[in-house]
């Protein structure tokens, strides 16, 4: 049975926390306070897939200016003005669901918004040396940055992010 994006709400945020938990070091987990005014800032950048309704992946990302790391854990910033990028700001997928394409689908969303609203720029902060795997999106390596307890990487992609 494959798997069905479908857009998250504020009532799926017990199944989000569960797959963070799976997915992150203690260090990168997000308390239900950050999910939801993620999903309330922006609700057209939240993103699960669910296979048999159970959450098995999930992908938030937003407007956001570029070389502006978002911040991890806060559950007050607000959407800045004059934005130049799309930022991913979560893309988690379970691990027994992985190579079946799920995190193509997931990011997808985020590029055709992207491209719809006509951004040229997309923005992440690779956790958990995930820094080759988005460099076959087309990120490049910024700078070095902390997020938690652990070091990560600002990466930038100009221009449509396209699979190598």
């Amino acid at each position: 049975m494959p798997f069905e994006i479908q857009i998250l709400t504020n009532s799926d945020i017990d199944l989000i926390l569960d797959l963070q938990k799976e997915t992150y070091s203690f260090d990168l987990l997000e308390n239900s306070e950050c999910f939801l005014n993620k999903i309330n800032i922006f609700p057209a950048g939240c993103f699960g897939a669910f296979l048999s309704k159970k959450l098995i992946g999930y992908i938030f990302f937003h407007p956001w200016k570029i070389d502006v790391q978002v911040p991890l854990n806060n559950h007050e910033y607000l959407l800045p003005e004059n934005t130049d990028c799309i930022y991913i700001h979560d893309i988690a997928i379970n691990a027994k669901q992985r190579n079946q394409k799920m995190g193509y689908a997931l990011f997808d969303e985020a590029i055709k918004y992207g491209n719809s609203h006509n951004f040229k720029n997309y923005a992440l902060t690779a956790v958990q040396k995930s820094e080759t795997y988005w460099e076959r999106w087309g990120y490049m390596k910024q700078y070095g940055a902390t997020y938690g307890e652990s070091s990560s990487t600002y990466m930038i992609c100009k221009g449509l992010p396209v699979w190598r």
